[in-house]
């Protein structure tokens, strides 16, 4: 009985995952996450050097510590985009596809971001 709680359960969790990812804006069934070459806005966020940066970073924001997640910027070599701009999508994360690669269209450099930052 309690086996099959624990796997109605996970089963619960994926498809609520699933869900989430189909209303990403531009999200295509193959991927939950917006097609990759797509055009895109992106809101002031931070901008992870690496996709786990970009993770750690957003870990501490959440938890209130901007002290830490300022800490971890600058350790992992990551930066913040201050205002509203245009974002090409190239990579996306792991899944569920809580970070996208994206490319600064004003400046050509790359980095990851959530993708609640996209519009």
């Amino acid at each position: 009985m309690r086996r099959e709680a624990i796997v109605l359960s996970i089963a619960g969790v994926v498809i609520v995952l699933l869900i989430a990812g189909s209303q990403i804006p531009g999200a295509t069934p193959k991927s939950r996450g917006p097609e990759i070459g797509r055009i895109m806005d992106i809101e002031p966020t931070t901008c992870g050097s690496t996709e786990q940066a970009s993770n750690e970073v957003q870990d501490w924001i959440d938890r209130g510590d901007r002290t830490e997640a300022t800490h971890r910027l600058v350790e992992t070599g990551s930066n913040v985009i201050e205002e509203k701009q245009p974002v090409k999508v190239l990579d996306l994360g792991s899944f569920p596809y809580r970070t996208i690669k994206v490319r600064l269209l004003r400046t050509g450099g790359t980095c990851w971001v959530g993708r609640s930052a996209l519009q």
